[in-house]
Parts: C-alpha cells; sequence; structure tokens
C-alpha cells in the first residue's frame, strides 16, 4: 500500500504504453484486494495518497456509506477515511463536513431471500488520476481530480448508487487593491472634466497658436477622454461566468476547460480600449514630430501634407493593430484567445496563468507601445537639450529661465504619456513593496493625466492670456504707448 501511494506522485510523462497496462493491471488488483481484506487492520489501509475499505454484510441492510474527508493536509488518514452500514454514526471524527459521501444502495427485495448470504464491499480511493489515462480527455488545468471506485461480490444484489462531493469554486481568484480601484475612478473622472475644458478652450483659441498644433492636442484629448469613460463605465466584464452549466448527461468531457461563446459587449469594449488607448499615442507621436519640426525648421515649420498624414497615422495605425490582433486571436466560440474573463481587456496569460507571448497583450500593445514610447522619449530628451543648452551663434537680451525651461520639458513629458513608462517597472518587478509602490505612482499619473494636461496646456495658458490682458489695459489707462 506504501509503495502504490508513493507511485501516484510519478511523472506522467515517464510513462510508455507498458506502463499503462501495468496501471491498468494494478487497479484491478486493488479492486480485488478491496474485496478480500478483512482480516487486516483497516488503519494500515490508508496511505496519504490511496485508502483501501472493506466491508462484510452477514445480515441485510438498505445501504452502505463511504466518507472521505482531507481537511488542510489534503492527505487521507486513518480517522477521516470509513465504510459503514450504520448511516447514523458515519460522519468524520473530526467532525469537519467531509470532501466525498458515497451511498450503495442494495436491492430491497433481496432481503427477503438473504439467508446465508454473505455480501463483500470494497471500496479504492485514489488521491489523483494518475494511474487512468484517457484517450478521450484532455486535461489543461492542473486541478486535483480523485478516483474512487467501488466493487461488490454480487452485484445483482446493487440498486443504485448516490453520491455527494463538496464543491469548490475552480475560477480564478482576482484580488486587486480597493485603494487603487477609488483612485482609478476618481483620476479618470477628473480627468474627462479637464480634458472636455481643455478641448473647448483649444477650439475657442485656436487662431492664437495655429490649425496644427490645435488639431493635435485636440484630437489627444479625444481619444484620451473616450478610453477613460470606457475604462471606467466598460472595464469589468458584465457577464460573469460565476456559475458553471451543469450537465445532466453522465458522459466524458473532452477537457477541464469550460469554453464559452462570447456574450456580451466585453470583447467590443476590449478592442475599442485597445484602440483608443494606440490612437491617443499615436497622436502623441504626431504631437512630437510637429515639435520636432518646429525645432529644425522654426521658420517654414512642418512640411505640407502634414495634418493629412497626422491624421492617417493618428486614427489609421491602431486600427491595423487591432484588427490584426482579433483576425489571428478572436473566436466566437472562445473569446478567451483575445481578450480576459473577469476584465474587458486584452488577454496576457495562457490557461495555466502564465504569461503567453502569442496573447495580443504583448505584440498588440506593450510592444507598439514600447515603440511609441521610445520615439517619444527621445524626443524629449532632444527637446530639453535644444531649450537648455544656448546657441553661441545666436545672440539675445532675453534668457529663459531655468523654471521656466523645466516646466516646458515636463508639459512635454505629460502630453506625451511618458508616465506609461513606469507601468513597464511595475510588469518586471518582483519585490512586493516596490511594486505596490509603483503601481500606485502609475495608477496616479495615467488616471490624472487628463487633469496635467488642463493645468499646463489650458488653465496655464488662460491664466498669461488674463494677465496680460490685465497689464495691457493697466498700460493703457496710464496713456502709455
Amino acid at each position: 500500500m506504501a509503495t502504490i501511494s508513493q507511485l501516484m506522485h510519478t511523472d506522467k510523462k515517464q510513462h510508455s504504453e507498458d506502463t499503462y497496462d501495468a496501471l491498468e493491471r494494478l487497479t484491478k488488483t486493488l479492486e480485488d484486494f478491496a474485496l478480500n481484506v478483512s482480516s487486516m487492520n483497516s488503519s494500515a489501509l490508508v496511505q496519504p495518497n490511496l485508502a483501501v475499505q472493506h466491508i462484510k454484510l452477514s445480515n441485510w441492510t438498505p445501504e452502505v456509506q463511504f466518507y472521505a474527508q482531507t481537511g488542510l493536509s489534503e492527505k487521507f488518514t486513518p480517522e477521516g477515511i470509513g465504510l459503514g452500514a450504520d448511516a447514523a454514526n458515519m460522519t468524520s471524527h473530526s467532525g469537519r463536513p467531509v470532501d466525498l459521501m458515497l451511498t450503495i444502495k442494495l436491492q430491497n427485495n433481496s432481503q427477503k431471500d438473504w439467508g446465508n448470504k454473505n455480501l463483500s464491499i470494497g471500496v479504492v480511493l485514489y488521491e489523483n488520476d494518475r494511474f487512468f489515462n484517457s484517450k478521450r480527455f484532455n486535461s489543461q488545468l492542473d486541478t486535483k481530480r480523485r478516483v474512487v471506485s467501488a466493487s461488490l461480490t454480487d452485484k445483482s444484489l446493487l440498486d443504485n448508487v448516490e453520491f455527494a462531493i463538496r464543491p469548490k469554486s475552480f475560477r480564478a481568484d482576482y484580488n486587486y487593491s480597493e485603494a487603487l480601484n477609488w483612485i482609478s475612478i476618481v483620476g479618470c473622472s477628473l480627468s474627462i472634466v479637464g480634458l472636455f475644458l481643455t478641448t473647448v478652450y483649444q477650439i475657442k483659441t485656436r487662431k492664437l497658436r495655429g490649425a496644427n498644433s490645435t488639431t493635435l492636442l485636440v484630437n489627444i484629448c479625444l481619444c484620451m477622454t473616450t478610453y477613460y469613460l470606457l475604462f471606467i463605465f466598460g472595464i469589468n466584464n458584465p457577464v460573469q461566468s460565476s456559475k458553471a452549466s451543469v450537465s445532466e448527461q453522465n458522459v466524458i468531457p473532452p477537457s477541464d476547460m469550460q469554453q464559452k461563446v462570447d456574450q456580451g459587449p466585453c470583447t467590443a469594449i476590449t478592442a475599442l480600449l485597445q484602440y483608443f488607448l494606440l490612437a491617443t499615442f499615436a497622436w502623441n507621436i504626431m504631437y512630437a514630430a510637429h515639435v520636432f519640426f518646429l525645432i529644425r525648421n522654426a521658420l517654414n515649420g512642418p512640411p505640407q501634407g502634414f495634418r493629412t498624414i497626422a491624421m492617417t497615422a493618428g486614427w489609421g495605425l491602431p486600427a491595423v493593430i487591432v484588427g490584426i490582433s482579433l483576425a489571428t486571436t478572436y473566436s466566437f466560440k472562445d473569446p478567451s484567445g483575445y481578450r480576459q474573463e473577469e476584465f474587458c481587456w486584452l488577454a496576457s496569460l495562457d490557461k495555466v496563468g502564465t504569461f503567453d507571448p502569442k496573447r495580443p497583450m504583448l505584440w498588440g500593445f506593450l510592444l507598439p507601445l514600447a515603440v511609441m514610447l521610445c520615439f517619444n522619449t527621445a524626443l524629449l530628451v532632444y527637446f530639453s537639450r535644444t531649450i537648455c543648452c544656448a546657441n553661441p551663434n545666436l545672440k539675445s537680451s532675453r534668457t529663459t529661465p531655468l523654471k521656466k525651461k523645466i516646466l516646458s520639458s515636463f508639459s512635454l513629458a505629460v502630453v506625451l504619456g511618458l508616465s506609461w513608462v513606469i507601468g513597464y517597472f511595475v510588469l518586471i518587478t518582483h519585490d512586493k513593496t516596490l511594486y505596490i509602490i509603483l503601481s500606485v505612482i502609475f495608477c496616479l499619473c495615467n488616471t490624472t493625466q487628463g487633469v496635467q494636461i488642463f493645468f499646463l496646456f489650458t488653465l496655464k495658458s488662460f491664466l498669461k492670456t488674463r494677465a496680460q490682458y490685465n497689464l495691457d489695459s493697466k498700460t493703457e489707462s496710464r496713456g502709455e504707448p
């Protein structure tokens, strides 16, 4: 018994056809052994991974019950296994609920002609299904599947078998910080208001800065506002598969992975979130290119047709990436290849919970975003270097204060979305404390990005214009030229 119990933890990959034949003979031997084991101490028949129980009925009884309870140890113990005809006393000594209750009911008409019949019943309980290889069932999840077998010396006396198991939730356990959730909701809500005011202000004062600058910043605000709204109202999947459907047919399922057809708007929300996030950064790149041309070609500015190129790249490039993601990973019968179940966002993990580079989270978002962030970071360095290093060939009586230079660089970093770089450090960190700190910083910076844009590009400009207006009014009232 101890040897067989140890064999139940061998690696399935080491099994061959001969091994499967040997295991089949072994399980049949255990069934026969369970029917003829009455003379052995029952406690010796319970090993950590295997339990064998036997009962001999000299008198008729309506039913025989077998129970199994492992508790926290997840191992079989003699006090947690029992087989008997006295249903009233068939409870675990620990007082905890049992994992399995098997009730073997006998024929009622067998009581009359029982006579000198001696019925033996043997039960074998396996801790896992390592001895049972199926050609029809494909295991994809790392879940435990126990196997129980019951044998009778006279099968004609059997009426039916009933069993009850203690259910467990096999769904993934999603634990997320409540504080980060509220930071996200409040930050996104304030950003929506800030972006709306920025859009209105940019359109109303477009003559002061030119068509290109207004178009770029307005499109950035529109994309950010849309994905903030989608995040607040659509990130949680409204169709939750909390209750698994129970099949009334006694058939072997092809797999332990439950697949459901696509339901609800979650896939559409995922695609829209992916599109508008990528569109935001595509417009960021166009804004960075615009700044680059203004620095290099101070007099001429961006080349002809820049607005057309910006519109095509800003709205078209994200559509191509989203289209490829959907075409290569989405299936109506199994939408989990494209999106997650709990949240309406791109899939990143495989069926056993490890990061899968084939999922669209990597090449459909993280890699394109990394390329865009590298470009924007390079532009920020170029911009900061340009405004901080004076050109010796140019003479000017007016010098730019250091505070204004830093603010200009910070404003550009905000509108280019460079705070998303923190998210990559969140992905690669393994220290728990550092992970929490970076997560909070990332959440604060990105959910309030719309608020930052409002302060730097709307409120600051409005206050400056207002101050200049008051100064001109005072000068005019004194009669100064």
